[in-house]
């Protein structure tokens, strides 16, 4: 089945991504180690501990030894994560505006296949012509068909070919030329894609082999090539052309190159006037397109039995192929953003809960001798902030100097967005106070009758 449009989530060709042995093999080697690794310095510091717990105050020193440990690695994970997430974001971000760009054409409900017809057999324009012409009247009379055109380059599709333009008594030099993608279109075709119309006509049948040249260029075309007066019956002078062609009409700009490219100029021209030996037929059904595609391979095959028909596929299928990368992107990013923030949090709850955990007989004492709850709420969570903000602002550092690498896959969005930037800062501060909260609400409620145990020792005395 073909995903319906663009706003599909599914990854394309996913069961065509094989298993690697060797990919398998350093991601197993790659655990171990990191296994290996992480138990070695528990293991170490445990092996000496010994000693240490002989003496209470040594004791105490390797206790602050392995918290400021665990509070480094904290910050650490505060900082990694702040990245993830911010990355995340802004990937999210260029995403959205990826999906919310406009086309310039509907691609639900559109059919495309490719066929070219071999030279020995179509050695001429009025063989090619009439090729299309029976293709398409088959293919317009199937049940479900809405319009049916035919274009040399598909948009989206990674295929095209650029020709220079100029208005004619323009003096520049051929070099000089701006440079147009072009694309040898029926008259159907717009009507088909759904391009608007700016303004003047499409093509009609009567724009053939012997009528006048005639061409159509999109609106950044026409802006540039005449900015404030009026395209229309403008005579362009057209790289491959041995005439100048009239300017019969203005439609709206079409993503040719794909959707990060920027809007770029195009010229379109009729199909009976310059005859590509490519043609990719545009079929706009009323359901769902894969339901006509046998049937105008069929129409195809009734022209020629021997023709090949190839790139068989919904135009929606292929929106969705062209913001694949940036969709994939999004979803590994979120993946190692909600992993790391879930690490951050489990890290930052660990250090908070295991230092409750050693200072309980002094939170004891501090509230026998008066300290309120909220005292010590407030001085175990500072505690848990101060790791949080140096986090945070280690974190914002790295971004600055990392999040220029990742520009280039941006679209719509700066590396360094604030919105992003604070909303990630935010969502990580709250998570991890939150995980602050449990330990720091837990000491507020010791007991300070039960808690502390003062030992009072009598060397040298005798029992009475």
């Amino acid at each position: 089945m073909f995903p319906p449009t663009v706003f599909n989530v599914s990854i394309p060709r996913l069961e065509k991504i094989p298993i690697d042995g060797w990919v398998l093999g350093f991601a197993l080697a790659v655990s171990l180690v990191t296994s290996v690794v992480s138990g070695l310095a528990p293991a170490l510091h445990a092996s000496n501990a010994s000693e240490p717990l002989k003496e209470s105050g040594r004791g105490l020193t390797g206790r602050a030894e392995g918290g400021r440990l665990r509070s480094t690695l904290v910050v650490a994970e505060v900082a990694m994560t702040l990245i993830l997430l911010t990355a995340a974001g802004l990937t999210l971000q260029s995403f959205v505006h990826l999906v919310g760009n406009n086309l310039g054409f509907n691609p639900d409900h559109v059919l495309t296949m490719r066929v070219l017809p071999p030279h020995y057999k179509y050695s001429s324009d009025a063989q090619l012509i009439a090729f299309s012409t029976q293709a398409l009247g088959g293919i317009r009379s199937l049940p479900g068909v809405e319009a049916a055109g035919t274009v040399t380059f598909l948009p989206l599709s990674g295929w095209w070919g650029v020709r220079p333009v100029s208005l004619e008594g323009q003096s520049v030099r051929e070099d000089q030329r701006p440079i147009a993608p072009w694309s040898s279109v029926t008259p159907d075709y717009f009507r088909a894609m759904e391009i608007p119309l700016i303004k003047g006509r499409f093509f009609e049948e009567r724009d053939d082999e012997r009528a006048a040249p005639v061409a159509i260029i999109s609106e950044s075309l026409a802006k540039r090539l005449v900015a404030n007066g009026e395209p229309l019956g403008k005579w362009l002078k057209v790289g491959g052309l041995k005439k100048p062609a009239e300017v019969l009409g203005v439609v709206g700009d079409v993503q040719q190159l794909g959707l990060t490219s920027q809007t770029i100029t195009e010229i379109y021209l009729p199909f009976s006037q310059v005859t590509p030996p490519i043609l990719c037929f545009a079929i706009r059904a009323t359901e769902d397109p894969s339901s006509i595609a046998k049937a105008a391979q069929q129409a195809i095959w009734a022209v020629d039995e021997g023709q090949a028909v190839g790139f068989v596929m919904n135009m929606g299928q292929l929106a969705s192929e062209a913001g694949a990368p940036q969709r994939i992107l999004v979803l590994v990013l979120g993946l190692f953003g909600g992993m790391a923030l879930l690490m951050a949090v489990i890290g930052v709850y660990g250090v908070i809960a295991n230092s409750v955990a050693q200072r309980t007989n002094e939170i004891g004492v501090r509230m026998a001798l008066g300290a309120r709850s909220g005292h010590v709420l407030r001085l175990v969570m500072s505690q848990g902030l101060r790791l949080v903000l140096l986090g945070v602002a280690l974190g914002l550092a790295g971004i600055l100097g990392l999040m220029r690498f990742v520009s280039s896959l941006l679209y719509g969005v700066r590396p360094t967005d604030p919105v992003t930037i604070l909303g990630a800062a935010f969502a990580l501060a709250g998570s991890a106070l939150l995980a602050c909260y449990v330990p720091a609400r837990r000491a507020s409620r010791i007991d300070p009758i039960g808690g502390p145990q003062i030992r009072v020792r009598q060397e040298g005395c005798s029992q009475p």
